[in-house]
């Protein structure tokens, strides 16, 4: 079982840990993507991508589920709780699922320049 997610900025690489920490391993996803976040709610991980796109993962598997939220980079991912969270890109807009993303993120709010 993943314990932890670290996601590495211009490579394509995410670092996952079994074990707590002690030591890491690299799962190369898309070398084109800059995962830049990650966020560890109690049964999933996701991760922010530069592609606009939100991805989410079970702790017990490092294949990722690609959210389309926006056309640009999206910057962050919050979870409230296991199933509430938030997310922000570049062009702002802030979304969110209450569905732990099983039923899609909504757009809540658009910001403009």
């Amino acid at each position: 079982m993943v314990s932890t997610f670290l996601p590495r900025v211009n490579s394509g690489k995410i670092f996952y840990s079994t074990n707590g920490g002690t030591s890491y391993a690299s799962y190369n996803v898309n070398s084109s993507v800059n995962y830049t976040r990650s966020f560890p709610p109690t049964a999933l991980f996701w991760l922010t991508g530069s592609d606009g796109n939100l991805y989410n993962t079970l702790k017990n598997n490092v294949s990722l589920i690609q959210h389309n939220i926006s056309s640009s980079s999206v910057n962050s991912v919050y979870f409230a709780n296991s199933n509430v969270g938030l997310s922000a890109a570049i062009s702002g807009k802030v979304f969110k699922t209450s569905t732990r993303g099983a039923a899609g993120l909504c757009l809540i709010r658009e910001f403009l320049p």
